[in-house]
């Protein structure tokens, strides 16, 4: 079974502003900062748009006149509050918002010219608009938007629910629920789309549902672990900002008898910052579903990295990127796979993300690159040039198709000014992220879920900040080592292979089952710190020739197998994923290792 990594299983945030309200109101999410708030700088976005201050309750509990407006009007965006002008500005609160025709409704899908529209603060009177008198000509024959449309013309029409039975969720910031539900035997679903069952919306900070190869006694909670090996693909994401998600008019996912996806897991994390006593949540989703296959299967393929975005100082402008090379079965799409949507994500300190397509350069007569110099650009697949961390919605994009052999470039540039302490790659809201999920068919195309590739990291100028359009124009700064690190050279050019013997009899799903398992060759501690980054570090014991073999030898297997399973032995994706940690511990090791290998077979 493809092993699919669910970048959204750690996501961690925290607002000060009601971010939900946002969703009320058309463009909520991209409200800009009017000049002179002190908690938010101008050309940023606003978070708490109905506050006082741009920094929501917490800073300024106090309401502006829009947020006064809107609670009027029972926090529901009505045509009333999009005809009033609450800040006095000459401006409507429709004709700041980008719905001048007073047409938008929560969970209507927005048309590009209202997502392009120069959105302005509606409660700010220095914060407007320019005159357009063609308003009221455009606004005649304008209709009202409708929500999401899910099914094809004939096609017969079915949902499912699925809800976590009422948890009261514990009085700390962070908690998580993993909770198991079966799929109803004898059927078969082809899901063509999906949209958010909430009960406790403030609570929630994300929540995903993943497919199951495997059905439960009874449905209900069940331990929480990173990576659940039997509940692997992606079937839906929600988060504050998103809406209902639809699949294109050629696909769908399927579930149930005869797809080995019997069961479902829904995942969900409950941001609890004032730690309140008592709270409770039944949230779900709705699938909706249609009881005959469209033409392709679709899928998510994860990019990007969690843990390795690298040691990010403080006071500065950083950039952390990784690349990730589709491996594409061209017997089943000789013309590449079809991405269709993405959802990105990164932390607070994230400013701009964008994911570039990358070729091997012409003149090159080669299958991996082994340097970023080796490769030219295609075109941009994704660009957020103004992050929000509270704007993560699935988005779809005009279909373009992905070669076999090509490589996304996932870039995250991150600002640490206002950060006294050095920020690292992590679950932790104060942590930081650089991933994305790319949405993409046909499904059986790619065999390989994931891959983390090299990562590449470095402070930005001011210039760079702002204008930065390529990960490949970053490397032309001076001290950038555009190199791919020794080990990923060594086993794509065949100097070393991997050993599948050594792996035997070793959990390595997860770090804790590889620190277990590897405890004997790298010690107890230096095992746990480096592939659980649990441990006493400060008495870490130096890491010898035996434990960088098995560490090196580990995480070439996950390179050269790509996440896929021979037998009962996984070659999982977790080892490249915590490749810093190996690197930082062992690499003086390995390379004397690999310096002797060398030699040896140089002697022969």
């Amino acid at each position: 079974m493809p092993f699919y990594f669910v970048f959204c299983l750690v996501l961690i945030g925290f607002g000060n502003a009601r971010e939900h309200y946002r969703s009320t109101i058309p463009n909520g999410d991209i409200v800009p900062c009017p000049g002179g708030d002190p908690h938010c700088d101008e050309g940023s976005l606003c978070e708490g748009v109905g506050h006082e201050s741009c920094g929501g309750g917490v800073i300024t509990p106090a309401l502006n006149k829009f947020g006064q407006d809107l609670l009027a009007e029972g926090v529901t965006w009505t045509k009333e509050l999009c005809e009033m002008d609450s800040d006095g500005d000459g401006f409507s609160n429709g004709e700041e918002l980008g719905d001048p025709c007073c047409i938008w409704t929560e969970g209507a899908r927005s048309p590009q010219w209202m997502l392009d529209w120069p959105v302005s603060h509606p409660g700010v009177p220095e914060s407007k608009q320019l005159p357009n008198p063609d308003i009221k000509k455009q606004c005649e024959n304008a209709l009202p938007l409708e929500a999401a449309k899910f099914y094809n013309a004939g096609e017969e029409q079915k949902t499912l629910d699925f809800h976590i039975e009422k948890q009261t969720i514990p009085a700390q910031e962070t908690t998580y629920v993993d909770y198991r539900l079966n799929l109803p035997e004898g059927e078969t679903y082809y899901v063509v789309g999906a949209e958010p069952l909430l009960d406790n919306k403030e609570l929630l900070n994300h929540f995903t549902m993943r497919s199951c190869t495997t059905k439960v006694e009874k449905p209900g909670v069940v331990p929480y672990e990173i990576i659940n090996e039997e509940c692997t693909e992606g079937v839906y994401f929600w988060s504050h900002g998103s809406e209902s998600s639809v699949l294109p008019s050629k696909a769908s996912i399927s579930l149930g008898e005869g797809t080995g996806r019997v069961g479902l897991i829904l995942r969900m994390h409950y941001n609890n910052p004032f730690l309140k006593e008592g709270l409770t949540d039944a949230s779900g989703m709705r699938l909706h579903v249609t009881t005959k296959p469209r033409e392709y299967e679709a899928a998510t393929f994860g990019a990007g990295t969690i843990w390795s975005v690298g040691t990010i100082p403080p006071k500065t402008k950083f950039l952390s990127a990784t690349l990730a090379q589709f491996i594409v079965d061209e017997e089943i799409a000789p013309d590449g796979v079809t991405v269709f949507a993405y959802i990105p994500h990164m932390h607070f300190t994230g400013r701009r993300m964008f994911t570039e397509r990358l070729k091997m350069s012409s003149d090159l007569n080669s299958t991996y690159p082994l340097d970023l110099a080796d490769l030219e650009k295609v075109d941009d697949l994704t660009r957020d040039d103004k992050w929000s961390f509270h704007l993560r919605k699935y988005e779809r994009v005009k279909p373009v198709k992905v070669k076999n052999g090509e490589i996304l470039a996932t870039t995250c540039i991150y600002d640490t000014r206002n950060r006294d302490d050095v920020t690292v790659g992590g679950p932790g809201s104060t942590d930081e992220m650089c991933i994305i999920g790319i949405g993409y068919y046909p499904a059986e195309a790619l065999k390989v879920k994931y891959i983390k590739g090299p990562g590449f990291f470095g402070a930005l100028t001011s210039e760079q900040f702002q204008n930065l359009t390529s990960l490949l124009d970053f490397i032309k700064t001076p001290k950038i080592d555009s190199s791919f690190p020794e080990w990923r050279r060594a086993y794509l050019e065949g100097d070393l292979t991997c050993d599948a013997s050594a792996l035997k009899g070793i959990d390595t799903s997860s770090g804790p089952g590889i620190a277990k398992g590897f405890s004997k060759s790298c010690g107890k501690n230096l095992a746990e710190v480096i592939f659980t980054r649990l441990g006493d570090k400060e008495d870490t014991e130096e890491c010898s020739l035996e434990c960088a073999e098995a560490a090196y030898n580990l995480m070439g297997c996950s390179l050269l197998k790509n996440g896929m399973k021979e037998g009962k032995l996984i070659y999982p994706l977790y080892p490249i994923i915590i490749e810093i940690d190996v690197e930082k511990h062992c690499k003086k090791a390995f390379l004397e290792l690999y310096d002797s290998k060398t030699e040896q077979s140089t002697d022969r």
